[in-house]
């Protein structure tokens, strides 16, 4: 990997890269662990996540929402099975980029967690400055996704002007976002095979007893 071509010059555009790959293993190597192993011990099991795991068990295929994609002559959405059936069993990697399957309830506790600046119910996963730096706007000089990244961002539907990039999330940069007006800075998005949540993260707190779903 080390000795691969950049796809732009350093400094000079924005584009997906394999970077949160790469920690994954790092992780691995300084636990000494496999990474479904520290994800489970360090971030699922102290934030009540037991719905998400890198695989779902026979037992459970029956509560998998069914994948979609658009059929190429029509336009109209089919079911997308053969990657569906691939969270019913173990990943050949356990990338630190994605692949995790999980619930619409655990996705939201997590960023709950982010929202509140790395604490949830008393456990606390990151430090707040931690997250506010990983959810500031990294791109050069304060630039947006429609002027300096690469047509290949696919957090959304529509156009990037105002969103910039940070480490790992992306959000608002001067106000709004595609037309939609959001305070600078204050949203996040994350993503789970082309969705978002949007979360202000200095916003009321979100209140209420967990439950889990299917």
């Amino acid at each position: 990997m080390g000795r691969s071509a950049a796809v732009v010059p350093t400094g000079r555009g924005w584009n997906y890269g394999v970077s949160t790959d790469v920690l994954g293993r790092v992780v691995e190597v300084v636990t000494g662990q496999p990474l479904d192993q520290v994800f489970a011990e360090c971030i699922f099991a102290p934030l009540g996540m037991s719905d998400t795991s890198w695989s779902v068990e026979p037992a459970g295929a029956q509560r998998l929402a069914a994948l979609c994609a658009p059929n190429p002559q029509t336009g109209q959405a089919v079911r997308f099975d053969s990657i569906g059936r691939l969270a019913l069993s173990p990943p050949e990697c356990l990338s630190g980029g994605g692949g995790l399957i999980s619930t619409a309830a655990d996705y939201h506790w997590f960023i709950e967690l982010l929202r509140r600046g790395g604490e949830l119910d008393g456990v606390r996963l990151l430090g707040n400055r931690t997250v506010a730096y990983m959810t500031r706007n990294h791109l050069p000089g304060g630039a947006d996704l429609e002027a300096f990244g690469r047509p290949l961002f696919a957090d959304t539907t529509f156009d990037f002007d105002g969103m910039g990039f940070g480490l790992g999330f992306s959000g608002a940069c001067d106000g709004s976002v595609g037309g939609f007006r959001l305070r600078r800075g204050r949203a996040v998005v994350g993503t789970c095979r082309r969705g978002r949540a949007w979360r202000e993260l200095r916003g009321p707190r979100v209140s209420g007893t967990r439950r889990r779903c299917g």
